[in-house]
């Protein structure tokens, strides 16, 4: 079966076929397979460090499974290769959703800084650090 898999996402010359992992990937993790999900997520991870679609997928899959921490570091990964602005929210959610209160702190000032010429999402992220500099009740 192992054999079956590998002629079904490398190409005849060894390349990844990430576009086929990638699709299947996000059917498994629609379909409620986090963990099946992040197992293709995780070989288009390693593959492709460039990948954003491989880190944002399996942080993806990681916030379903619980594993709050492990989709941080997935999460700054994809942050790091694609500066979008869902990312960042997605980070600052799990970064909260792990117990990281500062660096949830640290993330919504500086994305509020960096996204200040869309005052839009400037706003939201100065919304999002006020929100959670305030002490929970």
């Amino acid at each position: 079966m192992n054999d079956d898999l590998e002629l079904l996402i490398y190409f005849p010359n060894g390349e990844l076929n990430t576009s086929y992992v990638l699709a299947n990937a996000n059917l498994l993790l629609k379909a409620g397979e986090a963990k099946l999900a992040a197992g293709l997520f995780l070989r288009v991870a390693r593959e492709k460090r460039s990948s954003f679609n491989g880190f944002y997928g399996l942080a993806q899959c990681f916030m379903k499974m619980g594993k709050h921490e492990s989709a941080v570091q997935a999460l700054r990964k994809a942050f790091q290769i694609s500066r979008k602005p869902y990312v960042a929210f997605s980070l600052i959610e799990a970064a909260l959703n792990a117990g990281q209160r500062s660096e949830a702190e640290q993330l919504a000032l500086e994305c509020a800084v960096e996204f200040v010429e869309d005052m839009e999402l400037n706003q939201r992220f100065r919304d999002l650090y006020l929100k959670v500099i305030q002490p929970s009740a």
